[in-house]
């Protein structure tokens, strides 16, 4: 009884986690800065990791990126650990 309770609590998290940290990553986009590519999903030579890219976006709005990946890292980890433990 206790681990379906513990695998309901962890996928609840997850689920929490997962879309405050994409709704959070959505939201950093209106506070982009001109030098911010249009697309740098598509186009691998603009690929960079997170903490490079602090001048893609105001300062607001690089937090709200950092800890909406965060976040949403956090959440598919709990995830995992859910699956794992069902």
């Amino acid at each position: 009884m206790s681990k379906s309770i513990l695998t309901l609590v962890l996928y609840s998290l997850s689920l929490i986690f997962l879309v405050f940290g994409t709704v959070l990553t959505f939201v950093s986009a209106k506070y982009k800065t001109d030098q911010a590519p249009r697309l740098p999903i598509w186009n691998p030579t603009k690929w960079r990791p997170l903490w490079r890219c602090r001048e893609w976006f105001t300062p607001k709005g690089f937090r709200l990126c950092l800890f909406g990946n965060i976040m949403a890292g956090i959440g598919a980890v709990l995830l995992v650990i859910a699956a794992v433990l069902s």
